[in-house]
């Protein structure tokens, strides 16, 4: 049965006829009965614009030059949505969401294809066919890979077009699949950077090796070693440091390195080599801590090791010294009793917590592979110290610590705590040179503070690690970024001399070139008052320690000397226009366009290498015992767009 209704007073439509499984509505011009599925007119206007050349809309899209329109000014349609996106890559489409679920959430192209619950998702998104051959899938996400290799590729000849140049961090890995692999990272201004992947490295890897190797990846990302890049930040591996000698650019030895050797040379006595322990140290996939019979087995085998890469550029094994091994041994004992027995955590342990603290806390044993999980072990002993002590002797248990072990055990901790906040600061992406050096400035005095000998001697060996690997570059950068660098100069992160200055600018500055006159001068940005930055001595201490490290990071981060452009100097002037800026920048405080152009080279510089240790951590997640099949090319793409989606979050 039948339901007519009047639909339009323009005279177009006869009538409106709603039927039985559908709307449709006759046209008076052709006769013509067309469907308006759910009562939509879109199907209606488009027959008379498209066969009759008829509008009837009240107002008159963007697109549309036709057709007469009632609106006095034509209103424009935003667009599709994508546009919006970054990059404008699709990021809705279906090879963008077989991309994010391969190399961001780890699901393989076996998953994708075969898993019923997932592929009615993505149909329920909209994509009616999606494949179900593996290697379509995989021909989707590799496509897509290139894809934004081409965006990535853009926007790095767009930053070099405004007379950016950039810093490289990389390091080598080895897959489960027994590979070896190289990770490249580019680092801009802020923090800024692009992975460019995984290379693979046939056989061994001197230093002329990978020196080609790096080249080549640039290459393909349209990037030159000489002109392009300001300065690489590698480990101390003595590889490594050769690489730097035969490249022409700058190097930063990583300080978060420098910084745990540091703390091996100190709390660890002897360190031998990995073979001599390879029959009793299994290889593990894992750094998290072991537990029940895994502790049973390290508990045999020798306790305290832990893993480091040394600046011989080999594994050893770092057992803790004498003095503190027979005191963290214990703390280990007692965790392993309630981490192993799960009936004695709950039943006994965990009745005192939650009386003391109000909820379930629970001791942490320290990984052999990461010194700072030896601080998060005694920490939380010693926090729960009163709650330990009772559930021991309703155990009765024979391992107990005396007072003195609490005051060992409370030294280390002391000790580690500024030391570990400082390195956590140090792997931030937005870390430069100048706020690096201000966060192991207070790390230094920090432990200077401290009564200790263990602090103190802590002290002084990070001293004597750091001054191995602090470079003129990072001096030099100090100088530009305040006038009163100098003024506020310590022994170890000294201003070098303003020969010493002179000469690096005019070689750094002639090697990239001669900045873009594109390129924005940086916005004067005025240092506040000292009043307004000093606080008194109760303020002070009423701050926790990692509140008073992020106050001092703020302030070092903050440039104090504005820059203005200045006249281009000819190649033979160089020299004495830079002595020139020099002395107008210490006598005003303003950066000329040689001393500028230097300072943002040098802010691109990290002050770690932790990137190329994202990187493979990364890896780790997608390289498993179950996808250790995966192509280099595979491999090397995941990665890639792993490390784009990550970096936009």
């Amino acid at each position: 049965m039948s339901d007519f209704i009047d639909f339009k007073k323009d005279g177009v439509w006869e009538h409106f006829l709603r039927e039985k499984g559908g709307n449709s509505a006759k046209c008076k011009l052709c006769s013509t009965i067309l469907k308006a599925t759910g009562g939509s007119t879109k199907g209606l206007h488009e027959h008379l614009k498209r066969i009759h050349s008829v509008s009837v809309l009240k107002r008159q899209s963007a697109d549309d030059d036709t057709g007469p329109s009632t609106s006095s000014a034509p209103t424009h349609r935003p667009g599709p949505m994508k546009k919006y996106l970054i990059d404008n890559l699709e990021e809705n489409s279906l090879a963008a969401t077989l991309s994010r679920l391969t190399a961001c959430d780890g699901l393989s192209f076996n998953v994708i294809a075969t898993s019923m619950d997932l592929r009615r998702g993505l149909v329920a998104m909209g994509f009616s066919q999606v494949p179900s051959a593996v290697a379509t899938i995989k021909q989707h996400v590799m496509a897509y890979g290139q894809r934004v290799r081409s965006f990535v590729m853009t926007d790095l000849e767009k930053k070099k077009a405004e007379g950016q140049r950039f810093s490289l961090t990389f390091d080598e890995w080895t897959s489960t699949r027994n590979r070896r692999y190289m990770n490249i990272n580019v680092h801009a201004r802020d923090g800024e950077y692009w992975s460019l992947g995984l290379l693979r490295v046939h056989g061994s890897m001197p230093a002329d090796k990978c020196v080609a190797l790096v080249e080549q990846k640039l290459g393909e990302f349209g990037l030159n070693l000489s002109t392009d890049i300001v300065c690489i930040c590698t480990d101390g591996a003595s590889v490594m440091k050769k690489v730097g000698k035969l490249m022409a650019v700058e190097q930063q030895l990583c300080y978060a390195h420098g910084v745990q050797l540091a703390v091996l040379d100190v709390l660890y006595g002897r360190r031998t080599s990995t073979a001599a322990v390879a029959e009793v140290e299994p290889e593990t996939e894992s750094t998290t801590p072991k537990d029940d019979d895994d502790d049973a087995m390290a508990a045999e085998h020798g306790e305290g090791l832990e893993i480091v890469q040394d600046t011989n550029d080999s594994d050893v094994i770092a057992e803790l010294s004498g003095e503190y091994k027979e005191v963290v041994d214990k703390v280990r004992a007692v965790v392993r009793i309630f981490r192993r027995l799960p009936t004695k955590n709950d039943a006994v342990l965990q009745v005192y917590v939650k009386r003391e603290f109000g909820k379930e806390l629970s001791l942490s044993l320290d990984c052999r592979t990461r010194w700072n999980s030896l601080f998060d072990m005694l920490s939380r002993y010693l926090h729960l110290r009163t709650a330990v002590q009772k559930a021991m002797i309703d155990l009765k248990q024979p391992v107990h610590l005396t007072d003195a072990d609490f005051a060992v055990v409370q030294d280390i901790v002391s000790t580690l705590e500024p030391v570990k906040m400082a390195v956590t600061a140090l792997c931030r992406r937005a870390m430069t040179l100048v706020t690096a050096e201000t966060a192991l400035n207070f790390c230094l005095v920090q432990l200077r503070k401290q009564s200790s000998e263990l602090a103190k001697t802590l002290a002084i060996a990070i001293e004597e690690r750091l001054n191995e690997r602090r470079a003129v570059h990072a001096g030099v950068l100090a100088y530009l970024h305040s006038t009163s660098a100098r003024s506020t100069a310590t022994e170890l992160f000294s201003v070098p001399s303003n020969a010493t200055i002179k000469k690096f600018v005019h070689q750094l500055y002639t090697r990239l070139n001669t900045v873009n006159s594109a390129e924005e001068s940086p916005v004067a940005v005025s240092g506040a008052d000292d009043a307004a930055h000093g606080t008194d001595a109760d303020t002070t201490s009423t701050l926790t320690l990692e509140q008073q490290l992020e106050i001092a990071i703020t302030e070092s981060s903050s440039s104090t000397t504005p820059s203005t452009p200045s006249t281009s100097h000819a190649a033979d002037k160089l020299l004495s226009a830079v002595k020139a800026e020099m002395s107008v920048y210490e006598a005003s405080g303003t950066r000329g366009r040689c001393l500028d152009a230097v300072y943002k080279y040098l802010l691109t510089v990290p002050p770690t290498s932790v990137e190329a240790e994202r990187a493979f951590s990364a890896a780790g997640v997608l390289c498993t015992k179950l996808r250790s099949r995966l192509d280099d090319f595979t491999v090397d793409t995941l990665c890639f767009l792993r490390a784009c989606y990550k970096s936009r979050k």
